[in-house]
């Protein structure tokens, strides 16, 4: 049962250290970031359990896991501030965006 135990155990960290990896490497999608973020900090502290210290692929995990979610919230904080930026307020980016797509369309009807 023990032995059972410290396999699942393992098992999440793998997971987590996966999920970390994931969250950072698409930290500019911000929801897919979030949820793999958050998933791999869970499965750090499950794969725990009732030892004191985290395993190493537990702690890299949840590290990467953190760090995915901090950049996916910078890079999309950032986005926004741009945005505002070049264009004054959010509002002004969409008419700004439908008037390209209208423009576009009318070049793909044309043809």
């Amino acid at each position: 049962m023990t032995e059972l135990k410290a396999q699942l155990s393992k098992q999440f960290a793998t997971v987590s250290m996966i999920l970390g990896v994931v969250s950072l490497i698409f930290c500019w999608l911000i929801y897919i970031s979030l949820i793999c973020g958050g998933l791999a900090i869970v499965f750090a502290l499950i794969s725990k359990g009732k030892e004191l210290k985290l395993k190493p692929a537990a702690k890299v995990g949840c590290a990467l896991g953190l760090l995915g979610i901090i950049a996916g919230v910078i890079l999309t904080v950032i986005s926004f501030i741009i945005i505002i930026h070049q264009f004054g307020s959010i509002d002004a980016f969409m008419e700004s965006y439908r008037q390209l797509f209208d423009t576009y369309l009318a070049q793909l009807q044309q043809q």
